[in-house]
C-alpha cells in the first residue's frame, strides 16, 4: 500500500510539473505587428524568473516556425544592463512556451493594442504571473488601466497585483 501511494504521488507530481495551475484563454497575436520594443509597467502575481521587476524586451517574429525570439534586458543589482536572448516556440491554441533552467513556462496573450499595450500571462506548474507591457518607457496609468480592463475580459482571474513598478529605467 505504501509503495502504491508513493507511485501515485510521484506520477501526480510529474503530471503537475508539466501543466500550469490555471491556464487562461489566449488571444491570437500577429507576431509581425507585435515585434519591436516593449517595456514592463505593471506586474500581477509573484515572479521568480524576472529579477528585477523592470525590464525591456526587443521581440522578433520567426517566420519559419511562427514562434518568436527576444532580447530580455534588465538591470542587475549593480545597476548595469544585462541582456539575455530567449526563444519562444508555438505551443498550440495561440500559446507559446519557453524553457528556462529546466522549467517550461506557458505564455498566453490576454490583450494587445499593437501600438500601445499588451498583457500576457506566464505560468509554470508552481507560479503564475502577468505583466502589462507598453511601447513607451514612460508610465501611463490610464493606458495601464485600459490594458488591464481588456485583459480581464479574456481572463477575469489575473493574479493579485504586485507592488507598483516604476519602470522608467532605460
Amino acid at each position: 500500500m505504501t509503495i502504491q501511494l508513493v507511485l501515485v504521488l510521484a506520477m501526480a507530481a510529474i503530471a503537475a510539473s508539466q501543466h500550469c495551475q490555471y491556464t487562461p484563454p489566449s488571444i491570437p497575436i500577429d507576431l509581425e505587428k507585435f515585434s519591436g520594443i516593449w517595456y514592463s509597467q505593471k506586474r500581477f502575481g509573484d515572479s521568480y524568473i524576472i529579477t528585477p521587476d523592470c525590464f525591456r524586451i526587443n521581440l522578433s517574429a520567426n517566420k519559419h516556425d511562427e514562434g518568436f525570439s527576444l532580447i530580455f534586458d534588465h538591470k542587475n543589482r549593480k545597476d548595469q544592463v544585462e541582456s539575455t536572448p530567449l526563444q519562444f516556440e508555438p505551443a498550440g491554441s495561440n500559446y507559446y512556451k519557453l524553457t528556462l533552467s529546466g522549467t517550461t513556462y506557458l505564455v498566453a496573450f490576454l490583450a494587445v493594442e499593437y501600438d500601445s499595450y499588451a498583457v500576457y500571462y506566464d505560468c509554470s506548474s508552481t507560479e503564475g504571473f502577468s505583466y502589462v507591457l507598453t511601447r513607451s518607457k514612460e508610465r501611463n496609468d490610464t493606458l495601464i488601466d485600459v490594458a488591464v480592463r481588456e485583459a480581464k475580459q479574456v481572463s477575469p482571474f489575473l493574479p493579485p497585483p504586485a507592488t507598483e513598478l516604476n519602470c522608467e529605467i532605460f
